[in-house]
């Protein structure tokens, strides 16, 4: 299936041997294709579930393990799930300048959402234990607020690469 996400003007491709340019037909998933209905209904489970956990982290966020896991950073992984689950419905939309933009930045977008604070909770992790072997103080960059200029520094890097990629 060919989908032709922007266009500045007729595309065509060459027909038989050379001799004549046809135009190409616009091919996209529509909402109502079989595998257009399994994926926005797939999408929706995966919403309702994600909000679900959202509820019961939510309920539990006196909780001491969930206090130790960086609310935060925790958060931004919430919004990288949500995210991701919404860039998939840009599939199965017709293709304009702001559906591929979205297909194309916002999927790798979701992805950063989701692992550059789970790289920075990794790290903050390591750090922390290898400082006590050494010494008696926190080590620095381990606050929530330096995490999280982490991971924003992370996300704005991504879309900046991202960007000139493609212009």
């Amino acid at each position: 299936m060919t989908t032709i996400a922007f266009m500045i003007k007729k595309p065509t491709f060459s027909g038989f041997l050379f001799f004549r340019c046809e135009a190409l037909v616009e091919e996209y998933l529509h909402w109502n294709d079989p595998v257009g209905l399994v994926i926005v209904s797939l999408t929706f489970l995966g919403l309702v579930l994600t909000a679900l956990t959202l509820v019961l982290y939510i309920i539990n966020i006196s909780n001491p393990l969930i206090k130790a896991s960086s609310r935060e950073l925790t958060g931004m992984m919430f919004w990288g799930i949500v995210t991701s689950f919404g860039c998939v419905l840009a599939f199965v939309m017709e293709p304009s300048g702001r559906v591929c933009m979205t297909r194309f930045l916002g999927v790798a977008l979701c992805f950063t959402l989701l692992y550059a604070p789970l790289l920075t909770k990794t790290i903050r992790i390591y750090r922390i234990f290898e400082a006590g072997k050494h010494m008696i103080r926190k080590p620095s960059c381990v606050s929530s607020r330096s995490q999280m200029a982490i991971v924003l520094s992370i996300i704005l890097i991504h879309v900046r690469v991202k960007n000139f990629d493609k212009f």
